[in-house]
């Protein structure tokens, strides 16, 4: 099971549940609402204004500039600025999650999530694109020159590549520089790797599998002019939002919890001993 830190079990061994982690991490979410909620919606909010902001003055201009480059090659260009705010603020919601297990009273201020973005900006922005990369090459190849099902097996082969990475942040708030951080995240990957693939293949089912399918049917097999094609543009956005305001945070939770009880609750009752 997750644990927190006034939560550290006598036996360090004591077995962990997928399902009891996720609904451990769904209870701290719920706990910790509105900061959690008021930093997600600052997120969100900056996201989609840097996102067409870029469209509405850049894109015919790279049009026309460059005429050459494929569409989607434009589409993922404008997308990058928007990406790295949402790098910077995955920060914030890593540091509130950090807060939240590791002080051990389970709640977070809203204050201090202003203070991890000011001072993991941009380590968070270079991990992130470092974990990201298979992710974005995959953008320049899907769907302009791949199947369906080619497209979805490079999305598989993108989610393993995730999970290499996966522990990353919550070494990033503990460790405060990138170095440890990716030194735990590897430690971890080796002596516990089941578990993080078990966690997070889970959390992909509720959380990623959908909106990907339901992604690649618009752009393959959609019509604009089709009711179905609008009710599935509203169940994906609907499920990001989903994603973004829940799913974001419950990730953070699961990292610090896998991080804190593998790694740094073992360590503790090691130097006990």
């Amino acid at each position: 099971m997750i644990l927190m830190k006034n939560q550290t079990p006598q036996n360090i061994e004591e077995k962990s549940t997928i399902w009891g982690d996720i609904k451990f991490s769904f209870h701290l979410y719920k706990q910790n609402f509105k900061p959690i909620f008021w930093v997600s919606l600052i997120r969100f909010l900056a996201i989609y204004s840097a996102s067409h902001a870029l469209r509405f003055v850049f894109h015919q201009q790279i049009y026309n500039s460059m005429p050459n480059m494929p569409v989607m090659w434009i589409e993922w260009l404008l997308r990058v600025p928007s990406d790295l705010i949402s790098f910077g603020f995955w920060g914030a919601i890593v540091g509130m999650a950090y807060d939240i297990m590791s002080s051990g009273d389970g709640f977070a201020d809203l204050k201090n999530s202003f203070y991890y973005i000011k001072k993991y900006w941009f380590p968070f922005v270079i991990l992130s694109l470092l974990v990201n990369l298979f992710i974005y090459v995959i953008r320049l190849v899907i769907p302009w020159y791949v199947s369906m099902g080619e497209a979805i097996i490079l999305r598989t082969f993108s989610f393993f590549w995730s999970l290499l990475f996966v522990e990353t942040s919550a070494g990033l708030v503990s460790r405060h520089n990138i170095r440890d951080a990716l030194k735990d995240n590897f430690k971890l990957l080796f002596t516990c790797f089941k578990r993080i693939f078990k966690t997070f293949g889970v959390f992909y089912l509720l959380f990623m599998v959908g909106r990907i399918l339901l992604g690649y049917y618009l752009w393959y097999y959609g019509n604009p002019s089709s009711i179905v094609h609008l009710i599935v543009i509203i169940v994906l956005y609907t499920w990001n939002v989903i994603h973004g305001f829940l799913g974001s945070p419950m990730y953070a939770f699961l990292t610090i919890g896998i991080y804190n009880e593998e790694l740094r609750y073992k360590n503790q009752e090691i130097k006990n001993v």
